[in-house]
């Protein structure tokens, strides 16, 4: 009777020190010196544009995440840059994410992950997170931090 009790703890800890892990490796790992971040990111007013999926899975993650951002940001759906938003010096930056599928080892399927990014509109360069995960809304949290850390270093 006990066994399956434990058993549950034990994976529930491992959950729980996984995912804790996650965040200090990407915040260890999305920075400017390891190319996820613009250098100059945070020395100008400009405003982030933060691109939704249209999918509340994912989108309703980036609203609760994104309200821990100390910089000026818009959601936008990725159709309404070149129309809306189209002053590059006043919305210079875009955070996004590419799909991505990643295969298990010994296995023959595999599953969708987000690799995020910061696009720069004026260089045309995109600053790509050097990792990814299942555990999305932990790398886009610790992507927020690091990003705040910028604007912070930068003023």
């Amino acid at each position: 009777m006990n066994k399956p009790i434990n058993l549950l703890v034990v994976l529930i800890t491992v959950l729980l020190t996984q995912t804790s892990c996650i965040r200090s490796i990407a915040q260890k790992n999305l920075t400017v010196e390891k190319g996820a971040i613009p250098p100059d990111f945070g020395r100008d007013s400009s405003t982030l544009l933060v691109i939704k999926s249209g999918k509340n899975s994912y989108d309703k993650y980036l609203n609760k995440n994104f309200k821990a951002y100390e910089g000026l940001y818009q959601m936008v759906n990725r159709n309404e840059i070149n129309t809306l938003y189209q002053d590059s010096i006043k919305f210079r930056y875009v955070f996004d994410y590419n799909l991505e599928n990643k295969y298990v080892s010994g296995s023959s399927s595999g599953m969708n992950v987000r690799k995020f990014l910061v696009y720069d509109r004026i260089t045309d360069r995109n600053y790509k997170a050097p990792l990814t995960s299942s555990f999305f809304s932990k790398i886009m949290k610790a992507y927020i931090h690091n990003l705040n850390k910028a604007i912070e270093n930068n003023k």
